[in-house]
């Protein structure tokens, strides 16, 4: 890597302390469990230690923002971020998400006057583990 492009990546630690501003409660473990999932992909330098680029920085950002937000699984998220064209306005993946949900759950809301699922939804750990494609362990140890 050369020291003019070095000059412009992050380290993990400056990384947290730039995405703190948003996410308060960001951590090392978080960035980490996010590239180990596939969603980022920083640079190394070549001692091993990660290199966050301004790309690198805003798919953080927009993946954090999308759990925040819209309460989206990882498996949605990365849906989401794989289309050519990245928008936030989740249309296309989001409704079919949760018309799957709507569909499986017991519903405690209304559906709006567009078909939109309005309220919130119960559905059963082995029911979410299914719809977010993890095991039913996975879902009781994220429950705790």
């Amino acid at each position: 890597m050369a020291s003019d492009e070095a000059a412009d990546l992050m380290n993990i630690g400056e990384g947290i302390t730039f995405l703190e501003a948003e996410f308060p409660e960001v951590t090392v473990s978080k960035l980490r469990f996010l590239e180990s999932e596939g969603l980022v992909r920083p640079l190394r330098s070549t001692s091993g230690y990660r290199r966050y680029d301004e790309d690198d920085v805003a798919r953080i950002t927009r993946i954090l923002r999308l759990q925040r937000d819209q309460h989206l699984p990882l498996k949605v998220i990365a849906e989401l971020l794989d289309q050519p064209e990245p928008t936030d306005t989740v249309d296309g993946v989001v409704p079919a998400f949760r018309d799957s949900v709507g569909r499986r759950g017991r519903t405690t809301g209304t559906r709006t006057a567009d078909g939109t699922l309005a309220g919130s939804v119960s559905v059963s750990k082995v029911e979410l583990a299914s719809m977010v494609g993890l095991g039913e362990e996975t879902v009781s140890e994220l429950e705790r």
